[in-house]
């Protein structure tokens, strides 16, 4: 595709940049202007994740698409990956892997320890106000399992963007799902959201592990 670049110039604390398009990627540098040929170097590419614009399907086999997801995998063992290795009708899906995406298996164990994933993966939609209520849905697989003190499982929730990591739910999210688990064949499921989900969104998917034994898939 083509690339176009565009140079502002502002004395301002914050820059409004107008006409741009929901749903895709944009690169940004910053340098200070001292003179008319003084600057600073450019800085390194700030990456702006436009959010997805209603009605909004993803099947994860656009790389546009692809790309707007945003992952926060530490250094688990087990990771958020967009891949080939398991998919619902097409070629790619987000799925979790020990192995670098290569199958949609789970490990509790690294360099022959048991460890502990928390990871999150999200995606930022932009909710219509005019409308007064949402209908969401994906399809998901996963075996995993809870107990009361072991556990392998994905919540899901919606709420304002914030950048989560680790164990630590944000504050303020709305929970569509918990210990969500037992479930190896692919199930759909669908959820009704109200005007309060309204404006901008972040709809993040977040697995735990934290049990001895292993139950795939994740």
């Amino acid at each position: 595709g083509s690339i176009s670049t565009t140079e502002f110039t502002t004395t301002a604390t914050f820059y409004v940049v107008s006409g741009l398009t929901p749903s895709a990627i944009y690169y940004c540098k910053v340098r200070t202007n001292c003179s008319y040929d003084n600057h600073s170097a450019w800085s390194s590419d700030l990456c702006v994740r436009m959010p997805a614009a209603l009605p909004y399907i993803c099947d994860f086999e656009d790389v546009q698409e692809q790309n707007a997801w945003q992952i926060v995998n530490g250094n688990y063992v087990n990771k958020w990956y967009i891949g080939n290795a398991v998919s619902n009708g097409g070629d790619y899906s987000l799925y979790i892997s020990s192995d670098g995406g290569v199958t949609n298996t789970y490990s509790v164990y690294q360099n022959y320890n048991f460890v502990n994933s928390y990871v999150w993966a999200y995606r930022d939609i932009y909710f219509d106000p005019s409308d007064s209520v949402y209908s969401l849905s994906f399809d998901y697989r996963g075996a995993g399992g809870t107990s009361s003190q072991y556990s392998a499982f994905t919540n899901v929730y919606i709420g304002s963007p914030t950048i989560p990591n680790g164990s630590t739910v944000p504050d303020g999210l709305t929970a569509l799902e918990t210990s969500l688990s037992g479930m190896p064949a692919w199930t759909t499921k669908t959820y009704t959201l109200d005007h309060a989900h309204s404006g901008l969104q972040r709809l993040y998917f977040f697995w735990r592990n934290t049990c001895w034994t292993v139950s795939n898939p994740p």
